[in-house]
């Protein structure tokens, strides 16, 4: 497959949904054409045609603890309240509050 090419055709309610590769290189399915697949089901596997392009993910290795703010003097914001609010959200949770606002914070 190549890059940007589609490499599987998913249907809903009528509506027929391409996935594309973001890469060039093989595929290989995990499913049969008519199969019924869930929200994050592997569909396939792509053998990258040039591996040396792949961005390398590191991770997170330094503090993530919030601090207590304030907004002005309006209301202090609780530090925990705030990390409990950014872990709900990160856990694919929906934000008690606007979540721009809440990482700004």
């Amino acid at each position: 497959v190549m890059e940007g090419q589609s490499y599987v055709e998913l249907e809903a309610m009528k509506m027929i949904m391409p996935v594309k590769a973001t890469a060039a290189g093989r595929i290989t399915h995990t499913r049969g054409a008519g199969s019924i697949v869930g929200a994050g089901e592997l569909l396939g596997a792509l053998e990258l045609a040039d591996p040396t392009q792949v961005k390398k993910i590191l991770p997170f290795e330094g503090d993530f603890a919030l601090k207590a703010v304030s907004d002005g003097g309006k209301k202090e914001t609780d530090s925990a309240d705030l990390m409990g609010q950014v872990q709900l959200m990160l856990d694919g949770y929906a934000p008690q509050q606007d979540p721009a606002s809440t990482v700004q914070q």
